[in-house]
C-alpha cells in the first residue's frame, strides 16, 4: 500500500516514529516506514525505534536530491510517502487520510500541506518561522491555484514508477530549490498534482544566521538550475526573484541596485540574524542582492 520514507540528517526523530507506528496499527494494512541516515554527524538512537521497519545509515553525506531517489530501491510499495524528520503528526487520521485518497483518486503526486506553530520564537530564530508563516503555510485552495509552484518535499505522496522515471536532480546536492525543480519539472511533464488538507508541523528551530546560511546556499542551487541549458527560460520565468533580476537588468537598474546592496549588506544581514529586521522584504531585499553579486561574478542570466 505505502512506503513511509523518512531522509533524516542529525535528527532525533522518535515522537515521529512513534506516531506514525500508532498510526499504523490501528489501520491493520501493509505500511512501511523506511529511514535513510544521511551521514549523520552526531549519533541518534533512530535505530532502535526501527526494528520492525527499515533503518539504512549512509556513510557520507549525498544531499538532499540522491537520498530521496534512493528510496525506490527499497520500497516495497507502489506509492512513497515522503516526510522531512523535523516535521511533527498534528492529525490522528494523518495516514489513512493519504490512503482514502490514493484508493479514490487518479494522481501523479499528492500534497498535504504545512503547519507552522502559533507561538512566536525567539528573536534570533523568528525568520524562518516567520518566511514559513507567510508563505509556506497556505490554504488547499491557494495551493490548488498554483499547484506546481506549491509542490514541497515535507509532506508528499508520489508514486514509485514516476519517481524512478522523474527523480530529483542529484547535482543539487546542498540545500535549496530541490523541491522547486520537481514542482517545474512535474509540471512540464504534465503530471497530475493532488493538493489535499492533511498537514505536518513544522518543528525545524533553525536560529537566524543558520537560515541566512541555507538561503545563500539556496541561491547557489537557483544558478545551478538556470545555468544549465534545459532550464533556462521557462524556469528562470517561473521564479519571482529571476523574474525581478531579469527586469532590473532589463532596465539597466542592475547596477543601481547592487551598490545599494554593498552599502546596506552587511547591516542588512547583521538585523536580520539579530531578528530586529522582522520585515520578509528586507529578507526578500538581502536574497536579491545576493543573487546579483553571484550573477554579476559568474553567471548571466538570460
Amino acid at each position: 500500500m505505502i512506503s513511509i520514507c523518512i531522509p533524516i540528517y542529525n535528527q532525533e526523530i522518535s515522537n515521529l516514529i512513534n506516531e506514525l507506528t500508532n498510526q499504523i496499527r490501528s489501520l491493520s494494512l501493509n505500511i512501511e516506514i523506511i529511514v535513510i541516515d544521511d551521514g549523520s554527524e552526531d549519533v541518534f538512537e533512530n535505530q532502535n525505534l526501527l526494528k520492525d521497519h527499515t533503518y539504512i545509515a549512509l556513510q557520507e553525506n549525498v544531499g538532499r536530491s540522491k537520498i530521496r531517489n534512493l528510496f525506490v530501491e527499497h520500497a516495497k510499495h507502489d506509492n512513497l510517502l515522503f516526510l522531512d524528520g523535523d516535521v511533527v503528526i498534528v492529525g490522528e487520521d494523518f495516514v489513512e487520510n493519504y490512503i482514502n485518497v490514493i484508493r479514490a483518486k487518479s494522481f501523479d503526486v499528492i500534497c498535504g500541506g504545512l503547519l507552522y506553530s502559533d507561538t512566536v520564537p525567539l528573536k534570533t530564530h523568528q525568520l524562518r518561522w516567520r518566511y514559513g508563516i507567510k508563505r509556506e503555510c497556505r490554504s488547499v485552495e491557494k495551493r490548488t491555484q498554483s499547484p506546481y509552484n506549491s509542490f514541497m518535499t515535507s509532506n508528499f505522496v508520489i508514486k514509485k514508477e514516476g519517481l524512478i522515471h522523474l527523480p530529483f536532480d542529484e547535482q543539487l546536492t546542498d540545500y535549496g530549490h530541490e523541491d522547486t525543480l520537481m514542482g517545474f519539472e512535474l509540471k512540464k511533464t504534465n503530471k497530475a498534482i493532488i493538493h489535499i488538507q492533511n498537514p505536518v508541523l513544522h518543528a525545524d528551530h533553525t536560529s537566524n544566521e543558520a537560515f541566512i546560511c541555507k538561503t545563500e546556499k539556496a541561491i547557489q542551487n537557483l544558478f545551478y538550475i538556470h545555468q544549465t541549458q534545459k532550464y533556462q527560460k521557462e524556469f528562470s520565468q517561473s521564479i519571482k526573484l529571476l523574474r525581478l533580476a531579469k527586469i532590473l537588468k532589463t532596465l539597466s537598474l542592475t547596477f543601481g541596485v547592487l551598490i545599494l546592496f554593498k552599502v546596506v549588506k552587511l547591516t542588512l544581514k547583521k538585523g536580520l540574524i539579530s531578528g530586529d529586521i522582522k520585515s520578509l522584504n528586507s529578507y526578500d531585499f538581502y536574497k536579491l542582492g545576493v543573487l546579483l553579486e553571484q550573477e554579476k561574478n559568474r553567471f548571466k542570466l538570460s
